[in-house]
């Protein structure tokens, strides 16, 4: 695996995460030509399918890569929403609300 992938994995896995998006940065903007003719194409959905068959089939230098795409390219998302506990959850709630 080329050096840089793997310190930004390193980084990204075991480090400071903002170092980690600068690394990505830097990654995708010194090989911005052969990336954006591989993954430019893709939406943000399609990437992270893309992610999660690089991850399934083991083509882990892809898959990071592919990441290192997704943090440079794309502004992070809020997921927001109700958070539906689930029944045993939400009994385990109300059991500690009579105590």
């Amino acid at each position: 695996m080329e050096h840089e992938i793997a310190a930004f994995e390193r980084e990204w896995r075991t480090g400071d995460r903002a170092k980690a998006k600068q690394m990505a940065r830097a990654y995708v903007e010194t090989h911005r030509p052969a990336l954006t003719r591989q993954l430019a194409s893709y939406t943000r959905e399609d990437l992270v399918g893309l992610i999660e068959q690089y991850r399934a089939t083991g083509c882990a230098e892809d898959r990071i890569i592919a990441d290192m795409w997704l943090l440079s390219e794309y502004d992070p998302q809020q997921i927001s929403g109700d958070l539906n506990l689930g029944a045993v959850a939400a009994a385990m709630q109300a059991d500690l609300r009579q105590e």
